[in-house]
């Protein structure tokens, strides 16, 4: 993640790239969880897919009040290590892409 500021004649704008976020899918007391390693959020659901919107929904919505809010540091939240080794030691899904408005964030799932 890199936040640059671009020169303009009257102000700087923030400009936030976000390239990949590290999604780690698995299965836990009968229901599938979604966490998002970059961000620290978890969303659960039935079945993967629907996990998954849920967690889709809420990184959108930790972006945008990030970006909403200009407090930058709320993008700045990994999970623990311990997520990160199960997710480099997973299985490796599809890459995806998450729309938000005038952007895209890709999202490369493991579980």
């Amino acid at each position: 993640m890199e936040a640059a500021l671009m020169d303009q004649p009257s102000q700087q704008i923030p400009i936030l790239k976000i390239r990949v976020l590290h999604y780690l899918q698995s299965f836990a007391d009968d229901q599938y969880v979604g966490h998002c390693l970059d961000l620290d959020l978890v969303a659960t659901g039935p079945d993967a897919e629907t996990a998954s919107r849920r967690l889709d929904a809420i990184v959108k919505a930790q972006v945008e009040t990030a970006i909403g809010s200009g407090n930058y540091a709320l993008l700045n939240t990994p999970a623990p290590q311990g997520y990160w080794d199960r997710f480099l030691n997973g299985t490796k899904l599809p890459s995806r892409a998450i729309d938000f408005p005038g952007a895209k964030v890709g999202i490369l799932p493991a579980c």
